[in-house]
């Protein structure tokens, strides 16, 4: 573990911050010996380590040079995002210093961290402070676009939109959700997923993303993070197994749906906690309409020190949720939600956008 990767988590867990940093331009050096990975402190859990792709448009790549992960476990997804920080043929341009300033071509790691910076920038610009930087990293990670082929050792959970406004606006059958609170250690928070009642037909698409930042152990590599947030979810409020008082439960945060099981070989996945340790938690499922009923997150915080059982931690835990609903067929599906679970505001921005 670096002392500049730990002292930044330290720093990051006790300030209301946004650090993004870059994880290297070494990702074309020999994969063999581990020459290609992310450098500190981009591989810090409570920072946002971003890499770098080479293009804005729809068709786009990482970039060669930009280091790939994974990180170490706890911080397995690594690099978190990339974003456009140019390369060959298409570089990343930028004033020049001098009497009379010119547009320079450049390129790396260093240019694309700013530039994802740059749009949770624009997401508190058009949101207002409600947006604070934990939830401004949630929506970052939430609306990181992956396809299917892509590894996510290269990319992280995906590439940061090059637009701000395709994440804080959403088109008919489609509603966007965001909770942030604090919770105790031992103590659970129960979230609801705002699913209009009565939609019988077609699917339901569930996107979720949790974040938060906590204090680490530096001398204690293998649990290194001493928080986590154990996430149970209950799609139907009806099924309820015979002698239980709570609902059902289903997997949502599981490793194989959170996509990073193939980086792990089968025993040391079998030992590793199922990456519940992990500060991120990002995964998305779909349903028939007619198998959710009151769904829910129950959220359970869990703390430990140095590997064990934690009596000393007692600080609240700030984290922040997106959840994001998508039914197709439903064109008023913003306007059910708001309807059936008044408690929720809409959240209006300041700005055009």
């Amino acid at each position: 573990m670096s002392a500049w990767t730990s002292v930044l988590d330290q720093i990051l867990s006790s300030k209301d911050m946004l650090l993004s940093v870059a994880v290297g331009n070494n990702g074309e050096g020999d994969a063999e010996s581990g020459n290609n990975r992310i450098e500190s402190p981009g591989d810090a859990v409570n920072a946002l380590g971003v890499g770098a792709c080479d293009s804005e448009d729809v068709y786009w790549m990482r970039a060669p040079y930009s280091a790939v992960g994974p990180g170490r476990s706890p911080g397995i997804v690594k690099p978190d995002l990339v974003a456009f920080g140019g390369t060959e043929g298409n570089e990343f341009m930028v004033l020049g210093p001098g009497t009379s300033p010119a547009a320079v071509p450049v390129m790396g790691t260093s240019f694309a961290a700013p530039n994802a910076l740059r749009q949770a920038v624009r997401i508190r610009e058009i949101c207002g402070p409600e947006i604070t930087p934990l939830v401004a990293k949630t929506l970052l990670i939430h609306a990181a676009e992956r396809r299917k082929e892509d590894n996510m050792s290269e990319i992280g959970w995906g590439k940061v939109p090059s637009d701000a406004t395709e994440i804080v606006t959403t088109e008919d059958g489609r509603a966007l959700v965001i909770y942030k609170g604090s919770i105790r250690p031992g103590k659970i928070v129960r979230a609801t997923i705002p699913v209009p009642p009565r939609l019988d037909h077609g699917d339901v698409k569930i996107r979720a993303t949790f974040s938060f930042t906590c204090r680490v152990d530096p001398q204690s590599p293998d649990s290194y993070t001493r928080s986590t947030l154990e996430v149970t979810f209950r799609p139907d409020a009806n099924r309820i197994d015979e002698g239980k008082k709570t609902a059902r439960t289903d997997s949502f945060f599981s490793r194989n749906r959170m996509g990073t099981s193939s980086l792990y070989p089968v025993e040391a996945e079998r030992r590793s906690d199922q990456g519940k340790w992990e500060t991120v938690l990002h995964s998305e499922r779909q349903f028939k309409a007619a198998r959710l009923a009151k769904p829910v997150f129950d959220i359970h915080y869990n703390a430990r020190e140095e590997g064990g059982a934690s009596l000393s931690v007692t600080d609240k835990l700030e984290y922040a949720l997106a959840i994001t609903i998508s039914a197709p067929k439903i064109g008023n599906l913003h306007q059910l939600i708001l309807d059936a679970y008044p408690q929720l505001i809409s959240l209006d921005p300041l700005l055009g956008v």
